[in-house]
């Protein structure tokens, strides 16, 4: 749980009075795109969602004031409502998720704002673009790179390019792949509106030793084989003689005996 801003704190009280007053407009058939508008039991569910919603957030209980605004969203799309969602998931320091709101409610995705709401919206978000953190990605030592951050869809990094990525201030996790080259996998941390470099150097796999060995493998096989060969013919004929000048074992009573207790037991 963190602390609303300043900047959040006082708009929070101001969207209140704006999107309580919104409430009053009357519910048509449809809206101009022939979606069927919602009915009075949603407009109040969704109002008393947004109400506990803004309860939640003066608590600074920000993950259920996000839910429940959301859920009111889903209800029934309003300005008010989305812009009081930008404030929260700011102060939870998802600067990026609060543009793509605030963005979305200009282009008039949860209906149009009045002009107040739109003033507040183009505040907020010049304020959390100003406070996103922008990394700059280089690649060397492989032509192309394939680099994620987090869990975002990967992207690609030729060599001599610079890529750029807003990412919220934080902690953030980079892994870097390319062709033959070793992962790289590293921790950066932004500072709010701070503006990183990230240089990416890639190392070359170093060949297995069986592949980069092969060859003397063979030579050092053919001689092994050739050692073993020549030692095979010196153990047989000195275990051949030695064979010839010792009794049978059919004569020797000691060793008959031995093979009848391996062979038959006792």
């Amino acid at each position: 749980m963190g602390r609303v801003s300043a900047c959040c704190g006082r708009l929070l009280p101001f969207v209140l009075v704006v999107s309580l007053a919104a409430w009053s407009v009357p519910v048509h058939a449809q809206d101009a795109s022939g979606t069927p508008a919602p009915t009075g039991g949603d407009e109040e569910r969704a109002r008393a969602l947004f109400e506990r919603a803004n309860a939640a957030a003066d608590a600074e209980d920000f993950v259920d004031a996000r839910r429940l605004f959301d859920e009111s969203l889903r209800i029934l799309p309003r300005a008010a409502t989305a812009l009081n969602l930008a404030g929260v998931v700011r102060s939870m320091g998802e600067l990026r998720e609060c543009e793509r709101i605030l963005v979305a409610l200009q282009h008039g995705d949860y209906g149009a704002p009045s002009d107040r709401i739109a003033a507040l919206a183009s505040e907020l978000l010049a304020q959390a673009r100003a406070e996103l953190a922008v990394v700059r990605v280089e690649a060397s030592g492989a032509e192309t790179a394939s680099v994620r951050i987090d869990a975002d869809e990967p992207f690609e990094v030729t060599a001599g390019a610079l890529v750029e990525r807003t990412i919220d201030p934080g902690a953030h996790l980079v892994l870097a792949r390319a062709e033959g080259r070793r992962d790289i996998e590293q921790t950066i941390h932004a500072a709010p509106g701070e503006h990183l470099a990230l240089s990416l150097g890639f190392e070359v796999l170093a060949a297995t030793p069986a592949a980069a060995s092969s060859g003397e493998d063979y030579a050092w096989l053919g001689w092994t084989l050739g050692a073993i060969g020549l030692v095979g013919v010196i153990v047989g004929v000195v275990v051949g003689v030695v064979v010839a000048t010792q009794p049978s074992a059919s004569n020797d009573p000691v060793w008959g005996q031995a093979m009848a207790l391996r062979f038959d037991g006792p």
